[in-house]
Order: C-alpha cells, then structure tokens, then sequence
C-alpha cells in the first residue's frame, strides 16, 4: 500500500511538472493581441504640403508624434515560429495659421501586414523577433482657412516593418504587450478618387518607429 501511494504521488509530481514546463515553454496553438502606441512619424511630403500654406512662424517640423491601434491574431506553426494578420490604424492630425485663417489636415492609414515571428521562451515569457509586409491603404482630409467644407482624397501603397515583442504573462493565458517597431511605407500621390485624378501632390510615403503597450491571449 505505502509503495502505490508512493508511484501516485511521484506521478502526481511529473505531471505537476509537465504541465508547468508546458506552460514555461510558451506551447499554444492561438493568439490575439491588442494594442496602443506612439510613434515618431515623418512623412516629408505631407509636412511640405501643409508648410507650403502655414506662415513661417506656425510652420510643422518634419517628425512628429502620431497615434497607432493595433490588433493581431497570430498562430503557433511550430515549436519556434508563429505567423499572423497585424492590422494598424495610424491617425496623424495637424493645423496650420495661414494668411486666409487656421487650416486642419487629418492623415489615417489602415494597415493590413502579414507578420512572422521567432518566439523565444524566457522564464514564463516571451519575446518575439521578426516583422512583415502588406498594404497601405490611406485618406488626407483636409479643412482649408477655416472653411467648412472637407477634401478627402485617397492613396494606396505598401510597407515593410520590423519588430521585437515582449509578452509579460499574468496566468497561464493572459499576457502583457511591450512592442518595439519601425515600419516603411511607399505609395502613390492622393487623389479625389481612385480613377487616378490628381488634385494634391503630397504622397503617401513615411517612416515611423513607435512603442506600443497591450495586451494578449494564448490558447
């Protein structure tokens, strides 16, 4: 009897000790993630257009801040790699004094990107290296003088990005999001619609690195 609570209770502790380096080990097969961040934002060609009807006093350097929402739902496609959907909503907004009155420009980009990731365990967490592309799908509202009336005009492009994740976890389902990244983005000029009728010249083409925190689950 003594010897079969003795096999019971070391069976007991095995797979105490399974399930814990399982979970150590980061093993899922399904993620989601989402996310807020800041990023250092430079799109040359909208600052000129906007410097080119601010007065030089009120005139917008060429990086700035700019606000991005993210959410990702990735797989597992094996022991070390995960691959996922990562879609970003980028929104920049900017004003300028000019001789006629006070001008508002408004810059949002969707961004679908296909992203692969190598995940490396540590102690309960995780970081993940790697990045990704897709497209650049964006709208340039502009308030001119203080009028009332709105342009929107469109452009689409493409992007790279690189990125390092690091997952926090809180259970064995629950983590928190530290996201460091930079992203590339070329497209075309913005047009009134997508016929290709040119009406402003800025293009949409910039560069950011940003930093976002969030939050994620694992199943």
């Amino acid at each position: 009897m003594t010897h079969r609570w003795l096999l019971l209770a070391c069976g007991m502790a095995v797979g105490s000790g399974s399930g814990s380096a399982q979970s150590e080990s980061g093993e899922y097969w399904f993620e989601i993630s989402a996310s807020m961040g800041i990023d250092a934002f430079s799109a040359p060609s909208v600052t000129d257009y906007v410097n080119i009807i601010a007065q030089p006093a009120d005139r917008i350097e060429e990086f700035s801040t700019a606000v991005e929402f993210a959410v990702t739902p990735e797989f597992r496609i094996s022991k070390s790699w995960s691959a996922g959907l990562d879609y970003n909503y980028l929104i920049k907004s900017y004003s300028a004094a000019g001789v006629g009155g006070e001008s508002m420009f408004t810059y949002g980009i969707h961004l679908p990107f296909l992203v692969v990731h190598y995940v490396i365990p540590w102690k309960g967490s995780r970081l993940k290296v790697g990045g990704g592309a897709g497209m650049a799908i964006a709208s340039f509202e502009e308030r001119l003088f203080g009028s009332s009336s709105v342009r929107n005009s469109r452009a689409q492009g493409g992007g790279l990005k690189l990125e390092a994740i690091g997952n926090s976890r809180f259970d064995d389902h629950f983590y928190g999001v530290l996201a460091v990244e930079m992203r590339w983005v070329i497209g075309e000029a913005f047009h009134q619609n997508l016929s290709g009728t040119r009406n402003i010249t800025p293009k949409l083409n910039y560069f950011s690195i940003g930093l976002k925190f969030g939050v994620e689950f694992v199943w």
